[in-house]
């Protein structure tokens, strides 16, 4: 994490350059940032390993709900330590990208949902977040996965280019409109996300 992430923050963010031995003050590299960008979509596990090229191995925590096709864990407590780890920059945080690749969207509503309130709960500790981007409105393109990834609120048929909203696009219409993930919404959109969010309350 201190050279994948660590390296290019720190630069942009404290205008420090890391080195083995720890950091150095560099005028040119800033302080430059104006916010802080936070993408978000899943946590790994990682391990050191004897086997090159990387010399590390990755896994997803144990009992973490998959995506479609296995790309994403559904992990939102790691959107929290995302937002703790930004803060330490001192600028404004907006979440620039966060959300599951799910064409029938049976994980995505949980998701969002969860994911959500691990924002809200970084508030509460006074970290500067601005807003929030969910990823993506319509299905995209994907660079390396073509049209296999659907991660839109809306399903796209790209050869017709007719949009279709997922349920999920309705459930964040009223998150927005709410201001709010109150107890009616998740449990007609999400009730799998009663647990965490309102511990009891699946139950009665």
């Amino acid at each position: 994490n201190r050279w994948f992430n660590d390296y290019f923050a720190v630069a942009a963010g404290l205008g420090r350059r890391l080195t083995p031995w720890g950091s150095r003050r560099d005028r040119k590299l800033g302080p430059s940032l104006d916010f802080f960008g936070l993408n978000y979509y899943t946590s790994d596990l990682v391990a050191f390993t004897p086997t090159p090229p990387a010399y590390t191995k990755r896994r997803f925590p144990p009992d973490a709900p998959q995506s479609e096709h296995g790309d994403i864990a559904h992990v939102p407590e790691g959107m929290f330590q995302g937002i703790r780890w930004a803060s330490r920059f001192g600028k404004p945080i907006l979440i620039t990208e966060n959300g599951v690749e799910d064409s029938t969207d049976t994980l995505r509503p949980r998701y969002l949902a969860e994911h959500l309130f691990q924002v809200w709960q970084a508030t509460i500790y006074d970290w500067d977040v601005r807003g929030y981007l969910h990823w993506t409105l319509t299905d995209n393109f994907e660079w390396d996965r073509g049209w296999t990834r659907r991660f839109g609120l809306w399903a796209l048929d790209p050869e017709t280019q007719v949009r279709t909203p997922r349920p999920s696009a309705a459930f964040y219409t009223a998150i927005c409109q709410n201001n709010a993930l109150d107890v009616e919404t998740v449990a007609h959109y999400a009730p799998a996300a009663l647990d965490m969010l309102m511990p009891g309350l699946s139950s009665s």
